[in-house]
């Protein structure tokens, strides 16, 4: 039992360095891909903070400026506005932080895989691993440099991967959109 509770409070040790940090698994972005319903790029037009029962949930309106994939139940076209609702901010004096969801901020150009909720808001697929930046000439950039990946390494032991800022290219994304399985995709443009 000794061992036990030492082996414990070894593991919080190390990992009350990153306290502050999430820990998910690592979805791969052909996986990813395959997990949205929806994919798009679009700028961030409007972000606004209001309370649901004493919760704060963010609220960001973002307008489509190419669709790459979407579903005929719930189509996505370019031009109209959509709104990811995630919880947290700050509203009545109320606030909220959740780690490991996307950060956006207004005016900025985006790149999402997507999926509808049941009351009618998107939310991003994989959270923070779902959404990229885009900072011109085809580049985008994924932050997840807040989180810890989780995953099983050699043996079953189960492994932690600290998250980093990667850059892709949109090109290469498409690629891959193109190689994903097409699960009620009625739209991809390259």
């Amino acid at each position: 039992m000794k061992r036990y509770v030492s082996g414990l409070f070894l593991i919080a040790s190390i990992l009350s360095n990153k306290a502050d940090a999430s820990q998910f698994i690592k979805i791969s972005d052909q996986e990813l891909l395959k997990k949205a319903k929806h994919i798009v790029t679009g700028t961030v037009s409007k972000i606004t903070t209001a309370l649901e029962e004493e919760i704060p949930f963010r609220y960001i309106e973002v307008t489509v400026n190419t669709v790459y994939k979407t579903t005929e139940d719930t189509a996505i076209s370019e031009g109209e506005t959509i709104t990811i609702r995630q919880m947290g901010g700050e509203a009545d004096g109320i606030s909220l932080d959740i780690d490991g969801l996307p950060q956006f901020e207004e005016n900025t150009d985006v790149f999402l895989t997507l999926k509808e909720a049941p009351n009618g808001y998107f939310i991003v697929v994989g959270c923070e691993q779902g959404k990229f930046d885009m900072v011109g000439n085809g580049e985008l950039i994924r932050d997840t440099s807040q989180s810890i990946f989780v995953r099983k390494g050699e043996e079953g032991r189960i492994e932690f991967h600290p998250g980093s800022v990667e850059k892709t290219s949109l090109n290469q994304l498409i690629k891959k959109i193109n190689n994903a399985p097409v699960n009620g995709i009625t739209d991809v443009q390259e």
